[in-house]
């Protein structure tokens, strides 16, 4: 009855904020402010020139390339489950290589270790506020955990396995994982859940001067707690919070261990992510221009 609803609820089987993303695409290009209102009609009707032209309004705005390609793809997984489901039989958002935008194969930025212990050593632990979110950032530079499985932690998710301490962290496509922690960052989490006095619920939550506002943190807090430290470097380098992912896994591959460690460690499931990587340093490491001696 209802075939954009049934299909985000499949989707979030697997992931609540995917759903979420998908919702507000689907909604931006029907044009309705609720999915309940759009019927089988209304995606039956749309033709590959509308999509096209769609496609065209959204390179003429200031979404960025992968913003744009997100758009499309969750409207493209619609349709393709409605194949599948046998409810439709054509998928106009299908081969559009052509008119998407090419995506820009940027190299992510990411913090020096000398900057990385910057961040965090800039960070006044004596407010709880300020335990939180040292307690969060020391988290992802030793995890390398994304930002949405560092949301979804909760209290219980945290024990000792084989005399180690764990988080045990829900990963892409529901995959369930045990991530070891650091000692330092195990004695922070011990601090802030006893200062806030809790034994339950998400383990990082929004603090009110009263200390009664124990909502889950959400992205755009996530974000402003990020930016708010990484201000005070005063560094020349485009950083958002996934840097902090980045940052982890360069700082372990220069460490020297395997690569099949590191795509354990970055929660990879294709090793060639990882390797990218690598790859990178490698190439830097055996420069050719090194071997140019000009002066001497």
């Amino acid at each position: 009855m209802y075939p954009v609803r049934d299909f985000l609820d499949v989707v979030s089987v697997k992931s609540k904020n995917t759903s979420k993303t998908y919702e507000n695409n689907i909604k931006q290009f029907f044009k309705y402010d609720n999915v309940e209102n759009i019927f089988m009609a209304d995606i039956e009707n749309v033709k590959k020139s509308e999509v096209i032209k769609y496609i065209s309004i959204l390179n003429k705005s200031n979404y960025s390339t992968s913003t744009i390609n997100n758009k499309l793809s969750s409207l493209s997984s619609l349709y393709k489950w409605l194949i599948d489901t046998e409810k439709l039989i054509v998928n106009p958002f299908d081969n559009l290589k052509s008119y998407r935008p090419k995506t820009e194969n940027k190299i992510p930025e990411s913090l020096s270790q000398k900057e990385s212990e910057n961040l965090i050593n800039n960070i006044n632990t004596e407010t709880l506020i300020g335990l939180r979110d040292k307690t969060i950032l020391l988290l992802a530079l030793t995890t390398a955990l994304r930002k949405s499985e560092i949301l979804n932690i909760k209290i219980k998710d945290i024990f000792v396995y084989e005399g180690f301490d764990v988080i045990q962290i829900k990963r892409k496509g529901s995959k369930i994982g045990l991530v070891k922690i650091q000692k330092d960052v195990k004695k922070l989490i011990n601090s802030y859940l006893k200062k806030t006095n809790r034994s339950e619920g998400y383990l990082f939550v929004g603090l009110s001067k009263n200390n009664l506002n124990a909502e889950k943190l959400n992205n755009n807090q996530l974000n402003r707690i990020f930016d708010k430290y990484i201000k005070l470097l005063n560094l020349d380098k485009h950083l958002v919070f996934h840097s902090l992912r980045h940052t982890s896994i360069s700082l372990a591959i220069n460490s020297g261990i395997s690569i099949e460690k590191i795509r354990d460690f970055a929660g990879h499931s294709n090793i060639s992510t990882t390797n990218k990587y690598l790859e990178r340093k490698n190439k830097l490491e055996d420069y050719a221009g090194d071997y140019i001696k000009i002066i001497k």
